[in-house]
């Protein structure tokens, strides 16, 4: 009997961490580069402090969530990738909702704990290719125009 409460906890919770199909709109892993340089991310990353301030809660989530919610900023992947690893035992432990501290008074569901984890993933992949495309754009600036380092730059940017 044990195993079918463990089993129903376990549902539940899994319920709760589901990201709703209008807020499915992270980018799945299988994108091409070329498709996730171009895409447009209406949110960005926090770089400051507050998203480590970000905590759990027993107050009950809005039932509708901000209209700009998409555009708030998303914690770093590792700050989000904490807090979904934290989910399991706040949820047992009666919490309800997340308060990120730059919106106090707006308890979030967890499910966006799992928006957040996909979001961040693709704003720093986003990021770490923009970088990479704009170095190697910045060689053909550089290198030999008869060198065998320009064909490489001609390779990696067909690629």
């Amino acid at each position: 009997m044990p195993d079918l409460c463990v089993a129903t906890s376990e549902a539940k919770f899994q319920d709760v961490l589901s990201v709703p199909a209008p807020f499915s709109i992270a980018p799945s892993g299988s994108l091409s580069v070329a498709t996730l340089l171009l895409l447009n991310l209406h949110t960005v990353l926090q770089n400051d402090a507050s998203a480590t301030r970000i905590f759990f809660s027993k107050k009950s989530p809005l039932l509708e969530l901000p209209i700009d919610f998409v555009s708030w900023p998303v914690p770093p992947f590792q700050t989000a990738s904490s807090l979904r690893d934290r989910a399991s035992g706040a949820f047992q432990d009666g919490d309800k909702s997340v308060i990120h501290p730059s919106f106090p008074d707006d308890p979030l569901p967890m499910w966006v704990v799992s928006y957040w984890v996909a979001m961040s993933h693709a704003l720093e992949n986003q990021r770490d290719w923009r970088t990479s495309y704009d170095w190697v754009l910045d060689r053909l600036d550089v290198v030999p125009a008869n060198g065998q380092e320009l064909e490489i730059v001609d390779d990696v940017l067909d690629v």
